[in-house]
């Protein structure tokens, strides 16, 4: 919703997130800036009528700026600051025990690592890439391999699962919230 608001008015963007202009009371002496501020403020609030859910616009109708319905609209999906900071908790759990299961693929595994790193992000805890991610995530059965493609690293042991370790881990540095990995 940020990329949409930013890309449809900057100002609407600024509205949305730091409240409305302070305005005239009386509509009849505003000039031409109060209009196009009062303009602005009205535009963001019908976007995000727009957008939402009947039942969620039921929640934020009576609101009198885009400011205050994007407030509740935050409450509504993000919680208050203990539930996003128990969510917070949650997630990073699961980021510090995260493990490819033995029958899941690459791709489902950098899935739900992606999903992990996305919720945490949303959340504000962003992972860089100085954090570490151990091989112990990946210690069951991804020990070694004979593809020859990490000599670097000092694996010399054939493969004892079927995929490469070092693909895994390549394909885990193709994303961008992917944090580094080190032996």
């Amino acid at each position: 919703m940020h990329v949409f608001l930013r890309a449809q008015d900057y100002e609407i963007w600024k509205v949305m997130s730091n409240g409305p202009y302070t305005l005239l009371e009386d509509e009849g002496k505003w000039m031409e800036d109060n209009i196009k501020k009062s303009k602005i403020n009205f535009s963001a609030m019908n976007i995000i009528q727009c957008a939402i859910h009947p039942d969620e616009y039921s929640c934020v109708s009576m609101r009198s700026s885009a400011n205050e319905m994007w407030d509740k609209l935050k409450l509504i999906y993000e919680g208050t600051l203990e539930v996003k900071e128990t969510k917070a908790n949650i997630l990073v759990h699961e980021y510090e025990m995260f493990k490819m299961s033995p029958v899941e693929t690459i791709s489902d595994m950098f899935a739900r690592l992606s999903n992990i790193t996305n919720g945490l992000k949303a959340l504000g805890k962003n992972y860089t890439s100085s954090e570490i991610v151990t091989a112990r995530s990946f210690e069951s059965g991804l020990t070694s391999c004979e593809c020859g493609a990490h000599d670097q690293c000092g694996v010399i042991e054939p493969c004892s699962w079927p995929l490469c370790l070092a693909w895994a881990l390549w394909a885990l540095a193709l994303s961008p919230f992917s944090p580094q990995v080190f032996w």
